[in-house]
């Protein structure tokens, strides 16, 4: 039997001698096996998500101050001479109103025709929408001449200020349809 002392172990952190355990130093409190390498990571993991929390937070209270105003887009559900159907939504906290719709034949002459609204259906509520149906479509002037036909629609926004939405472009099969009207 060998009467040798076991080695002193040391702390890998502060060079204190450990208890014979030698796992955890008690005058630093590090670990001392891999897990010593992390000790300030929970410190900063918990700063870090507290950042992203406060961002995260702050880009939600900017959108929401942004859109507090109607916003309000349109498209083309279905279109022909015998009518239109327009699929408009509005994704502010105020509702708008469609003041006007205007179809544009281009061709030979460029005509401007404003269409007959139901008044029923132009109040677009807050984060909602609403079908306009455009049922009076009127012949042109040389229905042979049109090339191309687009809808313009003109709202009023809440924030009091109207304006002309993107242009709608009507379908070829519209235009064939414009072609064959006596």
């Amino acid at each position: 039997m060998s009467d040798a002392a076991p080695a002193k172990l040391i702390c890998k952190v502060c060079d204190k001698e450990l208890l014979p355990s030698g796992k955890f130093c008690n005058e630093c409190k590090s670990l001392q096996n891999w897990r010593r390498h992390f000790s300030g990571l929970q410190v900063h993991l918990a700063l870090l998500t507290a950042i992203i929390s406060v961002i995260t937070s702050a880009i939600t209270a900017g959108s929401w101050a942004c859109y507090h105003h109607s916003h309000t887009s349109a498209t083309v559900i279905s279109d022909a001479t015998a009518g239109i159907s327009v699929y408009v939504w509005n994704v502010g906290r105020n509702p708008s109103v469609v003041l006007t719709c205007t179809l544009r034949y281009s061709g030979a002459s460029d005509e401007d025709i404003e269409l007959e609204l139901d008044r029923q259906t132009t109040l677009i509520p807050a984060e909602g929408h609403s079908i306009v149906p455009l049922i009076k479509i009127p012949k042109p002037k040389n229905p042979a001449a049109v090339r191309a036909a687009t809808l313009i629609l003109r709202v009023q926004e809440s924030n009091g200020h109207p304006k002309d939405l993107q242009p709608l472009p009507l379908s070829k099969n519209f235009v064939t349809q414009v072609h064959n009207m006596s």
